[in-house]
């Protein structure tokens, strides 16, 4: 008895890249993977398209308090509570602090 009578299927081949009918769907943060401008795929970083997405999102909160916006502002621009939007603007300092006493 072989494997395709008991409905076993081989696996595709391995092909290379340039043997492979590739459909460059990109994501929701390029239409195009070969024309995305990051330099790694967001699938391959820890925390995915989401970890990107709020990343993005954190950096722009930092942005508006630096212009300054207070934290209830933030909060009901972002749609955040008052406390996300204070474990942001910490991890920010904090971020900044680590970086300037690791220069020293």
């Amino acid at each position: 008895m072989t494997l395709e009578e008991i409905g076993h299927v081989a696996p595709e081949m391995d092909l290379h890249p340039e043997y492979y009918a590739y459909q460059d769907e990109g994501c929701e943060l390029s239409p195009s993977c070969l024309q995305c401008p990051r330099p790694q795929c967001a699938l391959d970083e820890c925390g995915g398209i989401a970890g990107v997405l709020r990343n993005q999102r954190d950096n722009r909160i930092v942005d508006q308090a630096d212009k300054g916006k207070n934290t209830r502002q933030l909060a009901e621009a972002f749609e955040l509570s008052k406390r996300t939007v204070q474990r942001i603007l910490k991890q920010d300092r904090d971020s900044q602090f680590n970086y300037v006493s690791e220069e020293f």
